[in-house]
């Protein structure tokens, strides 16, 4: 089931926004937009760069607790 990031929201469920390199930073992907925190993941870099990044692993960790 897939639920709409905005009903996600007012209903408590966490988000985790992965924001494409080059996006234009309006709305929602604004990063001065709270409480939000967005990753940014660079298509151009292979996968594992973004995988081991530490920033990656801290926002997942935080998100599954």
């Amino acid at each position: 089931m897939q639920i709409e990031p905005s009903m996600g929201y007012q209903r408590g469920l966490p988000l985790l926004l992965i924001e494409e390199k080059g996006v234009n930073n309006v709305g929602v992907w604004n990063p001065a937009v709270t409480p939000f925190l967005i990753i940014e993941w660079d298509f151009t870099k292979p996968l594992d760069a973004f995988l081991n990044r530490v920033e990656r692993r801290e926002i997942l960790q935080n998100w599954i607790v």
